[in-house]
């Protein structure tokens, strides 16, 4: 509301101020403008319309960021299902402390450590969940980062399909430029799909990995496979690139095996 202005000699009375609900009296103003001028009643002290409005400005910029949540999670490739993927909905099983106590460590960290994390385990001992749960976590607490997961199995199918069509050239060159560009890439059952990669697409691999690594960009990456088994997979660079980046954290304390959460919950 305008300060108080002077009303003109012929004004009517002022009228008597009414009590905002904090107690305190509103003064009516005289509002001069329009063709009817007149005393205006206002029903909220300045402190309060102050609070209010801050209250509305508030709610805007958190409305703003969820916008802008859903559209970076949706951007990063996280459905529904992996977005309820959390440090606190991750179901602790024998053997899985250290890993949670890993990632929960990573996701905390102001600025990135010097190496990202590569979990391994067998199928349904939760290297997903963690790795999910720290994109999560990291998204929520930045808007400023970017992030993506990826499976394995997607991004080669991707690669083969521009391979064996340069109609589709383009959707591997964003997908590689997604990969490298991203504050923190999840790259999710490295040597998916039972067999011995090509040349070729290690080399992919290994340009991602390498441009990752020029830029101080990391990688959190899940795998069953052991070191030999990878490379089988993979081939020696890109294993080699593969724990260079990243961190081994087995799904596993000492010898305490993780046990498959999904086979336990069925």
């Amino acid at each position: 509301m305008a300060e108080l202005l002077a009303p003109p000699p012929d004004a009517p009375p002022q009228p008597e101020p009414l009590l905002c609900e904090c107690g305190t009296p509103v003064v009516p103003a005289w509002w001069p403008a329009g063709k009817l001028p007149r005393w205006i009643r206002g029903t909220r002290c300045g402190a309060c319309l102050e609070r209010d409005e801050a209250d509305r400005r508030r709610k805007r910029d958190e409305a703003e960021r969820q916008r802008t949540l859903r559209e970076r999670i949706q951007r990063a490739g996280i459905d529904g299902m992996r977005r309820r993927q959390t440090l606190e909905t991750f179901h602790t099983m024998p053997g899985t402390a250290s890993a949670l106590e890993a990632a929960t460590a990573f996701a905390a960290c102001g600025e990135w450590p010097a190496r990202g994390i590569l979990f391994v385990g067998p199928n349904g001992s939760g290297k997903t969940h963690l790795a999910t749960a720290i994109l999560n976590t990291v998204l929520d607490r930045d808007l400023r980062v970017t992030g993506a997961f990826v499976t394995f199995a997607g991004y080669l199918r991707r690669l083969m399909a521009a391979f064996s069509d340069s109609e589709t050239a383009g959707d591997a060159d964003s997908l590689r430029r997604l990969m490298e560009s991203v504050g923190l890439l999840v790259l999710d059952d490295l040597g998916a799909a039972g067999k011995k990669r090509s040349g070729w697409d290690s080399e992919e691999l290994v340009g991602v990995l390498d441009a990752r690594d020029a830029a101080g960009r990391p990688l959190i990456a899940t795998t069953d496979l052991g070191e030999k088994e990878l490379e089988e997979h993979l081939g020696p660079r890109v294993v080699s690139r593969l724990y260079g980046m990243c961190r081994v954290v087995p799904m596993a304390d000492g010898e305490t095996e993780a046990q498959d959460f999904r086979r336990r919950r069925g």
